[in-house]
């Protein structure tokens, strides 16, 4: 079990750094997309506070998946209180969204192999959701492509029925109501 934790932080630190990954919808107006998340990169690869605190609040695999836990949000409020300033004027300042993403594993069936989550995955007909946060100069197009690139090499891909546009909250937050919190 240890092995497939271990494979699971890969992957999604691996998410994180994909900044060079081949796609055919980035464009100019991903241009400070890209400064961000390499900006970022470098700054988790240096164990600045500022990037740790953003990827923690980053789902990771959840535990219980067999037993009906499908999604696991992250820490959505830290994820939108989220603010960085930079000192790099090519950057600037870095505000972030929180994205629920959802994924599933491809048609590839070959061996099992158990520290394959793209295997569990299909073995157990499982869909996954996560919340993952990036920064809000992203578009949901170029969100889509990076984390498509990245979880193929899991075997993983995002959710045929997914539209990444619908998921993403960039810094605005709906009230709970009081059935809401009755219902926590």
């Amino acid at each position: 079990m240890k092995a497939s934790l271990a494979v699971q932080l890969i992957l999604i630190v691996k998410l994180v750094l994909c900044i060079n990954c081949d796609s055919d919808s980035k464009t100019s107006d991903d241009d400070k997309c890209e400064i961000h998340l390499e900006y970022f990169q470098e700054s988790l690869m240096q164990h600045e506070m500022w990037a740790i605190e953003m990827f923690d609040s980053w789902t990771k695999f959840q535990s219980g998946a067999l037993f009906g836990n499908r999604v696991d949000f992250g820490n959505y409020e830290q994820c939108l209180d989220f603010h960085h300033e930079s000192n790099d004027s090519r950057v600037g300042t870095i505000n972030t969204q929180h994205c629920l993403i959802y994924y599933e594993a491809t048609e590839n069936i070959e061996a099992f192999d158990w520290y394959d989550i793209g295997s569990i995955l299909r073995q157990k007909h499982l869909r996954l959701g996560g919340g993952v946060c990036l920064p809000s100069s992203c578009s949901a197009t170029r969100i889509q492509s990076f984390i498509n690139d990245f979880i193929k090499s899991a075997d993983l891909r995002l959710a045929k029925d997914y539209d990444q546009s619908e998921w993403c909250t960039i810094g605005e937050r709906e009230a709970f109501k009081t059935i809401d919190i009755v219902c926590m």
